[in-house]
């Protein structure tokens, strides 16, 4: 039983495993661009615009800084 489920184990990971690692490969730069790329470009544009309303509203000078060092603390994780 433990070879027969050795062997069975072994021949599946190797006939996925070139499909598993294009999967793997695709997953890995879909989340690099997302993260790095998309929301970190969107997350800088939200905050220049709350900034940008900071002079005519004590509200938005708050939003702007706590999400700015909300963005601060994840960078130093």
């Amino acid at each position: 039983m433990v070879y027969f489920l050795s062997a069975y184990t072994s021949i599946v990971f190797c006939a996925s495993y070139s499909v598993q690692s294009l999967a793997w490969f695709v997953c890995f730069v879909v989340t690099v661009f997302f993260d790095l790329v998309l929301f970190e470009f969107l997350t800088e544009l939200i905050i220049a615009m709350v900034y940008a309303c900071r002079k005519s509203s004590e509200a938005g000078a708050s939003v702007g800084e706590f999400l700015n060092r909300m963005k601060n603390i994840k960078s130093l994780r």
